[in-house]
């Protein structure tokens, strides 16, 4: 069937407009769409994307004595989500706090209760680790989602990103999955400002970006250029406030990044098809871009603060 988007489209942008927005979306998306359950291959995705963090934080941190590898003391996210398996994943590797931003609370008892239960089954945890989510998993019926999610080490912090209750230089590493693309512009610029507020001299921003049109995730029928074809104004009808889409292109990014200060230590991306996009009318603002710059699907962008860029970008063509 062609054209689902359409229908998903119409449907978020109708629940957008309701008291309880994020309520019935998530109705929505547990029993019509079905993305609301956390598979163990999205539980995988997931945890791989903490890894990858940790990764960034030590390549740009120097070793200790015995050249053991560091982690970071206290990390902030922003865009939890449903499950909180990058921060619970943050914690098995052995940082000690995890703050989590997000504009709505999402995690509830039942979902905290299927990541745990993942953890416990499928990942190898070193011992203390496990038994302190096991503890967790336990206690969840007797006390309260916050209490729990606190004895974890994971702290949720409901608000405006752009003003943290964190002190000044109090963060090591920032990161966060596929969150950026729902933020416009000009708040997103802020919140980068304030993340460099909240980092340590030292500390490292590590991002991850979906620069696709997200309906084309389950709507075969359209690319994950198809949103480009569409103004600022014929798209403002379509976009949402539960799901929004910036659309913005990596040099958009770039550049938001230059204007604030951010020097980027790091810098991937995957190139996309270009072939694909040439089938795509796109409108006015977005044929001013350069193909190959439009034809990006996915980058990632790292910056320590205080530092002097030290690697070039390169080319990755797989997630």
């Amino acid at each position: 069937m062609k054209n689902i988007w359409i229908a998903k489209a119409l449907t978020q942008k109708a629940l957008s407009l309701l008291p309880g927005a994020h309520h019935w979306n998530k109705w929505f998306q547990k029993h019509v769409t079905r993305g609301y359950w956390l598979s163990t291959a999205l539980f995988e995705r997931k945890r791989e994307h903490a890894l990858k963090h940790i990764n960034a934080y030590q390549r740009w941190q120097k070793t200790t004595p015995r050249n053991e590898r560091i982690i970071p003391r206290v990390a902030l996210e922003i865009g939890t989500g449903w499950y909180p398996v990058v921060p619970l994943s943050l914690i098995a590797a052995g940082v000690e706090r995890v703050y989590s931003v997000d504009i709505v609370w999402l995690c509830t008892k039942k979902q905290l209760e299927r990541t745990l239960d993942l953890f416990l089954t499928q990942v190898a945890l070193d011992e203390p680790i496990r038994e302190r989510f096991f503890e967790a998993r336990l206690a969840l019926s007797k006390q309260s989602l916050v209490k729990t999610l606190a004895d974890l080490g994971v702290h949720y912090l409901i608000g405006d990103a752009r003003h943290l209750s964190l002190p000044e230089g109090s963060v090591d590493l920032v990161h966060s999955n596929n969150t950026f693309e729902h933020i416009p512009a000009i708040v997103l610029e802020d919140i980068l400002k304030e993340f460099e507020r909240v980092l340590c001299p030292g500390g490292v921003q590590t991002h991850f970006i979906d620069l696709t049109d997200h309906f084309a995730h389950f709507d075969r029928s359209i690319t994950p250029y198809h949103f480009l074809q569409f103004s600022d104004r014929a798209w403002s009808r379509i976009d949402n406030s539960i799901q929004p889409m910036n659309r913005l292109r990596q040099s958009d990014y770039l550049r938001m990044y230059d204007r604030v200060g951010l020097e980027r230590v790091e810098h991937t991306w995957e190139p996309g098809d270009l072939t694909a996009l040439s089938k795509v009318r796109l409108s006015a603002r977005f044929a001013s871009y350069a193909p190959a710059d439009s034809a990006i699907t996915h980058c990632s962008l790292s910056t320590v603060k205080g530092s002097i860029p030290t690697q070039d970008t390169k080319k990755r063509t797989k997630p």
